[in-house]
């Protein structure tokens, strides 16, 4: 534990000031004055001079004025400022109108300022509010060591280890913390009943070196009569020279007394406050731990008893496992096979829009070569468009056999960019039955996850709308794709006219291998719903809006 000087009133009470001003008389003079007051103090007239003893050694507080000859009092803080920040800084300017700015006293951390005159009163109240501050905090500051130094201790004192042990380390941690010799006078007395016994130890030192069995023989009754009151009380007890603290657990009775001669020991009342919690705390738990042993040995014919019972089991266990391992194995392979399902289903799902688009463009070259109309350019043309149909079509593949991995990365991508490669996959499908899309999108929204995966959401919800319309042979077919920000997501909305869905049945439309289709597989919905929201965490839902049925996506 470190060692920290609590009772140095050296420490306390001295204060170092240095003080510049070009006026030697001023500065002479106030300088005798704080040294008649009993601070350390000197004078100087350089303020060159004045910043090297600044930097080499080691001052509370500096009184300095504001203009001087050769450097600007503000100038001088700045340098200081560079390398130290704890300096309590004065200033002092000789005329009124020459006050420092306000905003140069709050850059440079200075604490205050006042005007010269033969009076040194103001001077001298500004000194000692600033040196009521500083031992403040002084005080804080050794409040958080000794925080420190009793986490660093609690390791220690918890080790589980006999309770004879424990108070041994205990007391050592307390000289320590109280930075006290191994011959000073204190000791550690442990009294209590719990766990139908009387605990009872004593450690300590100086004069009250002796074994427990000395207790009363050796302590004057005042003594005595204190602690039983300190115990009762719960309240530690502090004197010119000596104080006692009591080692409590919660809100019970205490288990013992710590008491310690030194100075100033109330200073420290917080700090042994929380020490002694945590060593009637370490004590109690040895106990405990020693207790458990005792109860360990009482456990162990009935540990073999229960061994016996163990063996007796463990040919039920062995068979319950053995058939759990053979359903496991059974659900695996059935989640396998509906993993491939879903993934030939959707294929399919998705294959069938592009292959009326190939047979529709491979029927156009038949009827441009009838008419005479084939030329070189359409039918590159048409090449094109069934290469990038067929090649869809392989990455479909790709996509849906990959969407199971773990290891698939996300990029970022627009969602302009997936509605037009949607649509330039079903467009002429739609355009071939008459059904007419109308788009609002903003053109530079992006987001990050699986664009691939994102494009064929979108052609399952165009691919339903559209068998919705001729299964139900709507007048003026009509779908509205619009895309805009909401909530700093993106948001795909996807709406028709086709007569919306059957609210019967509509919390059913993502379920797997749910369809209302005669020839639908219930994988595409289901499967979109997964893509949007367990490998992109956004949300796709559906509405019935006036005449048809609304999807919403957001990402």
């Amino acid at each position: 534990m470190p060692r920290l000087d609590y009772n140095s009133d050296k420490e306390q009470e001295s204060f170092k000031i240095i003080l510049v001003d070009d006026e030697k008389d001023f500065v002479d003079s106030i300088s005798n004055i704080f040294q008649h007051s009993g601070y350390d103090s000197i004078a100087v007239t350089d303020p060159f001079e004045a910043l090297e003893k600044i930097r080499k050694g080691h001052y509370d507080i500096l009184v300095l004025d504001y203009l001087m000859h050769g450097m600007r009092g503000d100038e001088m803080v700045a340098r200081i400022r560079q390398f130290n920040q704890e300096l309590y800084i004065l200033f002092l300017t000789g005329q009124k109108e020459l006050v420092p700015p306000l905003q140069t006293i709050r850059t440079l951390d200075i604490q205050g300022y006042c005007e010269k005159s033969s009076n040194f009163d103001q001077i001298i109240l500004l000194v000692e509010s600033a040196v009521k501050s500083i031992r403040q905090m002084r005080m804080i500051q050794r409040f958080r060591d000794g925080l420190y130094a009793i986490i660093e201790a609690a390791p220690r004192v918890y080790q589980l280890q006999a309770p004879e042990n424990t108070l041994d380390l205990i007391f050592s941690e307390i000289l320590d913390f109280l930075k006290a010799r191994k011959n000073d006078n204190a000791f550690v007395w442990i009294d209590y009943e719990a766990y139908e016994t009387n605990i009872s130890l004593f450690k300590g030192s100086g004069i009250f070196d002796f074994d427990k069995e000395k207790i009363f023989s050796r302590l004057q009754p005042e003594l005595i009569e204190k602690i039983n009151t300190v115990k009762k009380t719960k309240k530690p007890c502090y004197s010119k020279n000596f104080a006692l603290i009591p080692l409590v657990i919660g809100f019970s009775k205490p288990i013992g007394i710590i008491y310690a001669e030194g100075n100033n020991l109330k200073d420290q009342s917080e700090l042994l406050g929380i020490y002694a919690n945590e060593a009637a705390l370490a004590i109690n738990n040895s106990y405990l731990h020693s207790l458990l042993n005792t109860k360990n040995e009482l456990l162990g014919s009935a540990l073999e008893k229960i061994e016996v019972a163990k063996k007796n089991l463990e040919k039920d266990v062995e068979k319950a496992t053995k058939e759990l391992r053979q359903k496991d194995s059974m659900m695996l392979i059935q989640s396998r096979y509906a993993q491939m399902g879903e993934m030939l289903g959707n294929i399919a799902h998705q294959w069938r829009q592009p292959l009326n688009a190939v047979g529709l463009l491979v029927q156009n070259i038949q009827d441009h070569y009838k008419f005479n109309k084939l030329d070189a350019k359409y039918l590159e043309e048409t090449v094109k468009k069934t290469m990038e149909v067929i090649l869809y079509m392989s990455q479909t593949i790709d996509d849906f056999r990959n969407f199971f991995k773990p290891d698939k990365e996300k990029s970022e991508f627009l969602v302009k960019d997936s509605i037009n490669k949607a649509l330039g996959i079903i467009g002429t499908n739609l355009k071939n039955n008459f059904i007419e899309v109308e788009t609002d999108i903003e053109k530079t929204m992006k987001i990050v996850g699986y664009p691939n995966e994102y494009n064929q959401v979108l052609l399952n919800i165009l691919s339903n709308s559209k068998d919705a319309f001729l299964e139900r042979k709507v007048q003026k077919p009509l779908i509205k794709i619009r895309l805009f920000e909401e909530n700093k997501k993106s948001v795909v909305i996807i709406s028709d006219n086709a007569g919306g869905i059957d609210p019967v049945i509509m919390h059913k439309i993502f379920d797997p291998y749910f369809t209302s289709k005669q020839t639908g597989t219930g994988i595409g919905l289901y499967m979109s719903k997964n893509i949007i929201e367990k490998s992109m965490d956004g949300k796709l839902s559906a509405e019935n809006i006036d005449n048809g049925a609304l999807f919403k996506i957001e990402v």
